[in-house]
């Protein structure tokens, strides 16, 4: 997930498109996404 975010921001994706996504997966993906998508935000900060 690191280097997807990392690839995102180096791609010009700003921080809200990044967490639009995120809001995307955990919809998408349920339970799971959600437990995981912590990592993303600490990816982020």
């Amino acid at each position: 997930m690191e280097w997807h975010i990392n690839e995102a921001v180096n791609s010009g994706a700003s921080e809200d498109q990044i967490l639009e996504a995120l809001e995307v997966a955990m919809e998408m993906g349920g339970g799971p996404a959600t437990v995981l998508s912590r990592f993303a935000l600490k990816v982020l900060n």
